[in-house]
């Protein structure tokens, strides 16, 4: 994990956002996404989402090369129930910085078993928990690179093209400041 002043010399793969076939606009980060399609009620739609132009393009229209699947938040989500009052609080940097695109690796074995890894103890957010594999996803990088990355450097795991099957199973909308 990069620390201190490391991290904002990395360039990451933002999440922009297209209603109706309107021209991408980045997403902020005290925007709710689902709530862009739907409104606020909502805590889940289809929409369709690729990678495009070194862009993570979310869309309620296909485009070529985008996959159609479920986008998903939790009904608590902070995003969902900030107030236009509170998301003026927020630190400009937090306000300006945009949605970063991460993956997490669902890696089931053919006995069904699922691959989980132990967050530090140390960390300060969701210290100690058992999540999947995962990380962000660097510029140029495909999802599925970015997660087999992410399954090298974590686990150790280095698996080939003829060793797996895989598909995107859903869109999770979540914020971590």
């Amino acid at each position: 994990m990069l620390q201190g002043s490391r991290m904002e010399n990395v360039r990451k793969v933002l999440v922009h956002l297209s209603k109706e076939n309107s021209w991408p606009q980045r997403a902020r980060f005290q925007q709710s996404i689902i709530g862009h399609f739907c409104g606020a009620s909502k805590d889940s739609l289809m929409v369709n989402c690729g990678l495009n132009q070194h862009q993570f393009l979310i869309s309620d229209v296909e485009f070529a090369g985008s996959s159609q699947v479920l986008l998903q938040r939790p009904p608590f989500c902070p995003i969902k129930h900030l107030s236009d009052a509170q998301a003026a609080s927020l630190p400009v940097e937090t306000r300006d910085r945009g949605v970063d695109v991460g993956v997490a690796v669902l890696l089931q074995s053919a006995c069904r078993k699922i691959l989980l890894t132990r967050r530090s103890k140390n960390l300060s957010l969701f210290p100690n928990i058992w999540v999947p594999p995962g990380g962000h996803v660097e510029p140029g990088e495909q999802l599925l690179d970015a997660g087999l990355r992410e399954l090298q450097e974590e686990m150790g795991l280095c698996l080939q093209g003829r060793e797996f099957s895989w598909h995107m199973l859903a869109l999770w909308e979540v914020r971590h400041s």
